[in-house]
């Protein structure tokens, strides 16, 4: 409990230094396809790194207070969701997993785990976020490129 409870410090310290201004700031600024696959893989690292509990609330935050909509907010959400599975150290859950595999004398090493949630990451990224960006054209077909 301390640990979920540290995820929120973690948040309060980040915001305390301007990362939800420097968020609104760069998602109002994210057009266009280029936007969409910048926001769901830019947040897809960075869920990696800071783990998606914090990621979440800070982009969830973002996102509100910028008015985004469409395929960048469904993108962020798609980003927020998967990119922990790049690595080992981007989830606590992943490391019970790991945990309990171990137990069955089943060994997966760190490597081996980036390997293959690299490319499990980039894929499952990757056709979320087209899949965002299929749905916005089906939905608004006037509006051309978003």
């Amino acid at each position: 409990m301390c640990g979920l409870a540290g995820l929120f410090v973690i948040v309060e310290a980040v915001n305390a230094m301007g990362a939800l201004a420097n968020g609104v700031r760069l998602l109002r600024s994210l057009h266009g396809l280029k936007g969409t696959l910048t926001a769901g893989f830019g947040i897809a690292l960075l869920s990696n790194q800071m783990n998606n509990l914090p990621s979440g609330l800070l982009s969830g935050a973002a996102v509100r207070a910028s008015g985004v909509q469409g395929a960048v907010r469904d993108a962020i959400l798609v980003g927020v969701d998967l990119g922990p599975n790049l690595s080992i150290s981007g989830s606590p859950t992943i490391i019970l997993w790991l945990i309990a595999i171990r137990r069955e004398v089943l060994e997966i090493s760190f490597w081996r785990f980036l390997k293959v949630g690299r490319l499990g990451c980039a894929a499952g990224a990757g056709s979320g976020n087209f899949g965002v960006v299929g749905k916005f054209r089906i939905n608004n077909p006037s509006q051309g490129v978003l």
